[in-house]
């Protein structure tokens, strides 16, 4: 079914609940007001996103399933954290095949995403010539292009999104499926026949990796509990200063500023949350570990931009509860 979205968000709990077919959840690192922007369009069986967030995030979840998605920086300048390692604006991003989605954004994210069926890829690939899909990506979950050829791609979604961008409602028609069916997916995968040398797959399963996923596991069951850097380290056993290393690395903050932003992030998620806007804002800042309400409001609003009633207000406004 062909759709097209085309919205401008302040916080990340809109954002969720309008993206379509993606699961994601976000964590908020840095301190400031979020002003998201959301471009989403289905044509047949494809799907193409443009997606412009000004906050530093920890993103996770699924990208659309029976799928091959694809990643594309608008800005060559960009820096990502992807898969646990550092990549740049010249590299194409191909999500696992389980389509994990685990990376660290900046406040200048802003990318084009690309997600096609895996029997439709298969198909493009034979019609030109090239290896099977999976000969052609092997494990490779980054594809570092020549400038040339990632610029040549990059005008290409560009344009895509830009006809998207100006169309007033639903998808345009004329040649535009077309040029996302066929052209840009046999420009995306031509590019990728000739770099194939360059691509690298990024491996997961070292140390400070395996640590940091193992850490955000356990806030993610018991970051609610009166849970300590020292307690993480036990559980997961850890030196503290691996701990501190693994975090730094990945996510520039410290595992105790981590800790408190996932809980802030959770009691802002609650408050978005219909389903609990009946619970207080004390009961929900208890709950996750603030007992201080003067402190906690300021540190909700040091990293959000605003008092956490000022979100109860605003949720209540757009007619959630």
């Amino acid at each position: 079914m062909n759709f097209l979205l085309h919205s401008r968000f302040k916080d990340f709990c809109q954002f969720q609940a309008e993206t379509r077919a993606w699961q994601l959840d976000f964590i908020q690192l840095d301190r400031g007001a979020s002003d998201f922007r959301l471009l989403q369009a289905a044509i047949g069986s494809r799907q193409i996103t443009r997606v412009r967030l000004n906050r530093k995030l920890l993103q996770r979840g699924q990208c659309p399933a029976g799928m091959r998605t694809f990643v594309i920086p608008v800005n060559p300048d960009m820096s990502l954290e992807w898969l646990g390692q550092k990549v740049g604006g010249n590299d194409l991003l191909v999500f696992p095949e389980d389509g994990e989605l685990s990376s660290r954004s900046n406040s200048d994210f802003d990318m084009i995403t690309y997600s096609v069926p895996i029997s439709e890829l298969e198909q493009a690939c034979e019609n030109l010539g090239l290896p099977g899909l999976q000969e052609l990506l092997g494990r490779a979950s980054v594809l570092r292009l020549t400038p040339g050829a990632m610029t040549s791609l990059r005008q290409k979604a560009l344009l895509c999104t830009r006809i998207l961008e100006e169309s007033d409602t639903g998808v345009p028609g004329g040649g535009f499926p077309e040029l996302v069916g066929h052209e840009f997916t046999h420009a995306l995968l031509s590019a990728i026949s000739e770099n194939k040398s360059d691509q690298f797959w990024i491996p997961s399963a070292q140390k400070r990796s395996a640590c940091l996923r193992a850490t955000l596991e356990l806030i993610e069951d018991h970051g609610h509990e009166s849970l300590s850097v020292r307690d993480i380290c036990t559980r997961v056993r850890v030196s503290e200063r691996t701990l501190q290393y693994a975090f730094k690395d990945s996510l520039g903050i410290s595992p105790k500023s981590y800790l408190q932003a996932w809980r802030l992030n959770q009691v802002r998620r609650k408050l978005c949350h219909p389903t609990r806007s009946s619970q207080t804002i004390a009961d929900l800042a208890n709950h996750y570990g603030f007992w201080h309400m003067g402190q906690f409001a300021a540190d909700y609003r040091k990293i959000f931009g605003e008092l956490p009633k000022e979100t109860r207000y605003r949720v209540a406004d757009r007619g959630v509860i």
